[in-house]
């Protein structure tokens, strides 16, 4: 057979496309306790080689480990632009990686990201769990390349405790008060979510600069927390104000993992709804006087707002019995009542010898945040008349007489003129 300088250049190609280094996997290592996540980095080296295309497939225990994958499949130096790595997983404990290059341009060897696995909070340590490259391919335009040695990883579960998890939930808290009335409260939870072999947690939490008027208060957090267990705080609102507040609750706790570590409080102040007194679909009573029979007297009865939370009512009053004239309205009908302004109706009244104890009704009704109506009863409250008994009256009779018969014996042994 005859080599000619053209078969030559394709062997010359053929031997610098296998000769030399070549490409491969890495997987990196790492440890940490039962229920925390383990970072690590993947990596591929092209070898020198002119690369157009690469996959591979990483095994661990998906019974112990769990993998995310959000942070693979990323060149971290992108050459050329248009290359295309992803990362998925089966399952079944396998992750596949591919990567090519839309253009063709060869593709260099770099990190591919990384991968976080979390040991399963079950896992008893010290335990090893191996991660397993296989399945290498890696190919040029002209052909493939043969894969060297990818070097394997494993996570440790590290032997014992872990730093603790401090979780504070809500993330956020919405309080709601009423102007000037009892506080809004809402609840904290904090909670050390590790694992049991964790370490106890000591939360440090304090509530930062309030942005608004109202008053916003929360209770103190636990001192410690055991893995597994939690504990409240009472957050509080109140104010003068109508309007919005905000303020931000954080907790820290050490070396913990923090998986949320604050709360964004919410206080809104509002006008209240009104609470009337007398409450409606009540019955109460006004008396007059007392006043003595044959004369007139007044009397009053005196709507008021209780909540004292910036809210108001209309009252309007008439006189749906005037006793047959007997009553009068003598102060204004209507009124709007809050916290500051009370409404008195004053209501006159007249006792007569033929009808001393008329008796009325009036009626009130009220709106505006709250409804109702209030039925007065009117009536006439006497002063008691003296009247004498039989004795009095005797007594009486025998001093007019005493009184008389002193006069006419005066009057007889008077000189004659």
């Amino acid at each position: 057979m005859r080599f000619t300088s053209s078969t030559a250049a394709i062997l010359l190609l053929l031997l610098a496309s296998t000769a030399g280094a070549q490409p491969f996997f890495t997987i990196g290592s790492g440890s940490g306790n039962p229920g925390a996540g383990v970072t690590v980095d993947f990596s591929f080296s092209d070898g020198g080689q002119s690369l157009d295309s690469f996959e591979g497939t990483i095994t661990y225990d998906s019974a112990n480990l769990t993998a995310d994958l959000s942070a693979c499949g990323g060149f971290t130096n992108v050459v050329p632009p248009d290359a295309i790595p992803s990362c998925s997983d089966n399952g079944s404990g396998v992750i596949t990686v591919i990567g090519f290059s839309g253009s063709g341009s060869a593709l260099t060897g770099q990190s591919l990201g990384s991968i976080t696995f979390t040991i399963g909070a079950g896992v008893m340590p010290p335990m090893d769990f191996s991660l397993d490259v296989g399945g290498e391919a890696f190919a040029f335009a002209g052909g493939t390349v043969t894969a060297g040695t990818s070097t394997d990883g494993t996570i440790s579960a590290a032997d014992g405790p872990g730093p603790g998890v401090l979780n504070v939930q809500p993330a956020t808290l919405g309080l709601m008060a009423d102007v000037n009335a009892a506080a809004g409260t809402g609840v904290i939870t904090i909670s050390n979510d590790g694992a049991m072999i964790d370490a106890t947690i000591n939360p440090s939490c304090s509530l930062g600069p309030i942005t608004g008027s109202a008053s916003i208060t929360v209770t103190a957090a636990p001192a410690s927390l055991a893995p597994g267990a939690s504990g409240t705080v009472t957050a509080s609102c109140s104010g003068a104000t109508v309007g919005q507040s905000t303020a931000t609750y954080t907790c820290t706790a050490g070396a913990a993992t923090v998986t949320n570590g604050e709360t964004a409080i919410t206080c809104d102040i509002a006008v209240g709804t009104p609470n009337p007194n007398p409450a409606g679909g009540t019955t109460t009573a006004i008396n007059v006087g007392p006043v003595t029979r044959g004369n007139s007297g007044t009397g009053a009865l005196t709507f008021t707002e209780t909540n004292n939370s910036g809210g108001a009512y209309d009252v309007s009053c008439v006189l749906t019995d005037d006793g047959m004239g007997a009553f009068a309205i003598t102060s204004a009908t209507t009124a709007t009542v809050n916290a500051a302004t009370p409404f008195a109706l004053t209501v006159s009244g007249t006792s007569t010898q033929t009808d001393p104890q008329p008796t009325g009704v009036a009626t009130c009704t009220y709106s505006a945040g709250a409804t109702g109506t209030v039925t007065i009863n009117l009536g006439i409250a006497l002063v008691p008349e003296i009247v004498p008994t039989m004795t009095e009256w005797g007594l009486i009779l025998l001093t007019l007489a005493l009184v008389g018969f002193g006069a006419f014996q005066l009057r007889r042994r008077a000189p004659l003129a």
